[in-house]
């Protein structure tokens, strides 16, 4: 009844504009020069008064009245009077406001569908016919301005013509409006178990145990059951409008991809504080997917159970776990890189993109031979970044059997293997909100590759033997002194996984391409060596001084620093000499990595330096004749061309210059150096 109620305020509107577009008509037809005198104005002007009036009564009337289908019957039958006293006033068969009639059955047919439409078209054909008729007869005062018809069948064919339309007009109008009708009442059906449904929802969500979120397509939480609260310790309220990776890191989607992390139906488990000083929680988290009826991702559900009192309970009945091998003691918060000495080009760009990539999540790729520092590297990065406080778990992957270094890395549940006695929460779990470095991670073997790659695109994985994921916040800072890009190429090394840990490369140079860093780096060890030992301060003899500037160092650093130790431990006294060097160094024999790439160097060739006599030069005068022979021997190999003299050299072509004009080289032409 409401519906109808409503269907017939509509009504009464469109009544009172057309009403008052013809009032608009009327004047303009008044106000016009050419207005005919005789046009009967007044009669017009009373029956659009009487139509404003009974419009305005019925609207007041509609409110009130409780029999709207009767009260809807008359506005139908005087919407067809009013329209018929128009049409009279007009003219009859040449008034042009017969078209209402029209207007008029579809209004009927909204009201009361087709029985209104079939009524109001049988109420205008009798009207129209019977005004039609009267007008043919001469029975209507001949003071209106009317034509009468002329005899014959035109006058027929025009009000058969009429009737037809009318009748046409209202079946097809009936048959509209049921359809649309019949939508209507299947969208308010649709709308109400809908809305049934979403109660139901709700009142389901509310009354759950387990934490329930739903975020949208960008990861914004939209809604959260009261149970979040009690799970997490922060009131729903406070959780809308934030970003789920806010809420929790570690489902956060990988650096440059989507904007939220893929929902998986498989669970992971998660460590949450709800402040900094609380109890760590374990909460389990299932996740799926939400899309709309094309498929497109409108957002993701996730469900949180709090599982820390089950841990515990199943830590409790089970018996105690060996120990790990504790994480290895992090750095404090520190000023300066510590352990990087030397002041050649090479390493201070080793320093400064350090200090860049050290505040930041993303994963680094450590290069170099073996002893260049690579783990020093990875130290220094935790070291600076935030997350300093946290633990970082050093991992050796070429250490570890290859039968037992999933269980090491990823964990294991009891009785997933022979001998799985207890869970084990393994290295990548220990590194929690930490850093975890994994050395030598060239060693890897194919199968954990897969693994890895894993926990670097969704910060989760399944422990062996586990039914669910277990998601990690970690940085990942890998190194290896094998050439990856070549494995790759040869099959030994996953092209994706490479990519991966390829995000930033920290390539260390090796000692030998940083000669000018040996005198700090020996007064460094021997300071070193020489309290460690209890012993007084040692100094070099000329002799031992020259060998350790000429030796090669194809150990880089460690072997640097196993020479050193193993001089000041032979030393009887204050002065280190050439007998208490390692019997390579004694020999004075070139390492395989002093030799050029084109084979062994002749004696016009050697970049090696002529020993010198006892006391008769210093430390100072010795490297500077090793720069001044390293000089000329790059530049012969170039051709005289400076820029392939500093590749060579490793160092840049400013660096060049300024080394050339500090020992006098003259200009270089097209092939030879003048000096």
């Amino acid at each position: 009844m409401e519906a109808l109620r409503g269907r017939l305020r509509g009504w009464l509107l469109a009544r009172i504009l057309g009403v008052t577009v013809f009032l608009g008509a009327l004047a303009l037809t008044h106000l016009s020069p050419g207005s005919d005198p005789s046009y009967p104005l007044r009669s017009l002007t009373a029956l659009i008064v009487v139509a404003y009036a009974f419009s305005i009564a019925s609207a007041y009337a509609v409110s009130r009245t409780t029999r709207l289908r009767a009260f809807a019957l008359v506005q139908i039958v005087a919407e067809i009077a009013l329209i018929s006293a128009a049409v009279l006033l007009t003219g009859a068969l040449e008034s042009p406001m017969a078209v209402w009639y029209n207007l008029a059955i579809i209004g009927a047919a909204l009201l009361l569908f087709r029985p209104g439409a079939f009524l109001a078209a049988t109420l205008s054909s009798l009207s129209y016919g019977t005004l039609i008729n009267l007008a043919y007869y001469g029975a209507l005062p001949s003071s209106l301005p009317m034509t009468v018809p002329e005899p014959g069948l035109g006058i027929l064919y025009h009000i058969t013509a009429n009737i037809a339309s009318f009748f046409s007009i209202a079946f097809l109008s009936s048959i509209l409006v049921e359809r649309i009708a019949a939508a209507e009442r299947a969208l308010e059906q649709s709308e109400a178990n809908f809305q049934r449904l979403d109660n139901l929802q709700r009142v389901l969500v509310q009354n759950l145990e387990s934490g329930v979120l739903t975020t949208d397509a960008e990861g914004v939480v939209a809604s959260a059951n009261q149970a979040i609260a009690a799970i997490i310790g922060r009131p729903a309220a406070e959780l809308l409008g934030k970003r789920i990776s806010e809420i929790f890191p570690v489902l956060r989607p990988p650096v440059g991809a989507k904007s939220v992390r893929d929902p998986s139906p498989i669970p992971i488990e998660l460590a949450h504080r709800a402040r900094p000083d609380a109890e760590e929680q374990t909460l389990r988290c299932t996740s799926a997917r939400l899309s709309d009826t094309y498929q497109n991702l409108i957002g993701a559900l996730y469900i949180l159970q709090d599982v820390t009192g089950l841990k515990k309970l199943t830590a409790e009945t089970l018996p105690e776990p060996a120990a790990e091998p504790a994480p290895r003691p992090r750095a404090s918060d520190v000023p300066e890189i510590i352990g990087f000495l030397g002041r050649s080009p090479r390493i201070l760009q080793i320093v400064e993109l350090i200090r860049k990539i050290a505040p930041t999540d993303s994963t680094v790729l450590i290069t170099g031979e073996s002893g260049t520092g690579k783990e020093l590297a990875a130290q220094a990065i935790h070291s600076l970044g935030s997350r300093r406080d946290k633990p970082m778990v050093v991992v050796n992957c070429a250490a570890i059997p290859a039968n037992l270094i999933e269980s090491e890395l990823f964990g294991h549940v009891r009785g997933a293997f022979t001998g799985a006695v207890a869970d084990r929460r393994g290295l990548f779990r220990a590194a929690d909100r930490g850093t975890i470095f994994l050395d030598e991670v060239g060693d890897l073997p194919l199968a954990l590759q897969v693994k890895l790659l894993r926990v670097l695109q969704e910060r989760a994985f399944t422990p062996v033997g586990a039914q669910s994921q277990v998601a990690v916040d970690v940085r990942i800072v890998a190194a290896t002194n094998r050439e990856l890009e070549a494995e790759v190429a040869c099959g030994k090394f996953r092209e994706d996984l490479f990519y991966r840990l390829n995000v930033i490369c920290l390539q260390m140079p090796p000692l030998r391409q940083r000669a000018e860093d040996l005198p700090l780096l020996i007064d460094h060890f021997l300071g070193r060596f020489c309290e460690a030992l209890h012993r007084p301060r040692c100094r070099l003899s000329p002799g031992a001084s020259r060998r350790l500037l000429a030796h090669g160092y194809p150990g880089n650093i460690r072997e640097l620093e196993n020479v050193i130790e193993h001089a000041v431990a032979l030393a009887e006294g204050e002065i280190i000499r050439e007998e208490d060097l390692p019997p390579g160094l004694q020999n004075g024999a070139p390492s395989a990595r002093d030799a050029p790439p084109d084979g062994p160097r002749g004696a016009g060739s050697s970049i090696a330096v002529e020993w010198m006599q006892d006391g008769s030069s210093n430390l100072d005068s010795e490297l500077e004749t090793i720069e001044r022979r390293l000089l000329e021997e790059a530049l012969r190999r170039a051709g005289g061309i400076r820029k392939r003299a500093a590749e060579i050299l490793g160092i840049n072509y400013r660096s060049l210059r300024h080394r050339l004009s500090k020992y006098g080289f003259g200009d270089v032409d097209g092939r030879e150096v003048r000096h």
